[in-house]
């Protein structure tokens, strides 16, 4: 909302897409959003939203589990070149994200922290146009109990923000860590 919040200040058209997880409530945008927005609604109410909720959870084990039968027998080199397969088991919702997004003739994404990076960045490979990664985290080392596949699968997916127009972070000390693991450009 804060991002939202200083681009409606500054004079922009945009529209947010976002995901409202099973567990999270449905409140209300405040009374100051003023721009349109999209919410994917992943809560468990009702068959169809169960359903549907069923079979993106059922893709993105399968997508984890495939990763990690690949992983302890393939170079890393081999695994970069198969990312979406990484994308699709961190991004639970990415696919219908891009879908979201391809309806309507965007300038640009913004991918806003890691779980909406491949879909920003399917969408701008498709239309041509650009995209903006904002990481809050470094998130291939955000939990020291990760599992060596699951960090690889973080890695790659943060790594594909190498063809964002901009990487934005939140400190010095992850802008530094991003360009050391990643190649970043700065600022």
């Amino acid at each position: 909302l804060r991002h939202a919040q200083t681009l409606h200040e500054a004079g922009h058209d945009f529209t947010v897409l976002g995901v409202l997880g099973p567990a999270d409530p449905a409140a209300p945008l405040p009374e100051w959003a003023r721009f349109r927005w999209w919410r994917l609604d992943r809560r468990k109410q009702g068959l169809l939203p169960r359903l549907t909720w069923a079979a993106t959870a059922l893709r993105q084990k399968a997508a984890k589990r495939a990763f990690d039968a690949l992983f302890p027998h393939l170079p890393a080199q081999t695994l970069a070149q198969v990312p979406w397969l990484a994308e699709l088991a961190v991004a639970t919702s990415a696919p219908e994200l891009l879908a979201r997004a391809l309806r309507e003739p965007f300038d640009l994404y913004h991918a806003n922290d890691l779980d909406t990076l491949p879909a920003a960045q399917w969408a701008a490979r498709l239309t041509g146009r650009r995209f903006v990664y904002d990481a809050h985290e470094l998130y291939c080392e955000e939990d020291i109990d990760l599992g060596a596949a699951e960090v690889r699968r973080r890695f790659l997916v943060e790594a594909g923000a190498h063809e964002a127009a901009a990487v934005m972070t939140v400190s010095e000390l992850i802008a530094d860590e991003m360009q050391a693991l990643h190649g970043f450009a700065r600022p």
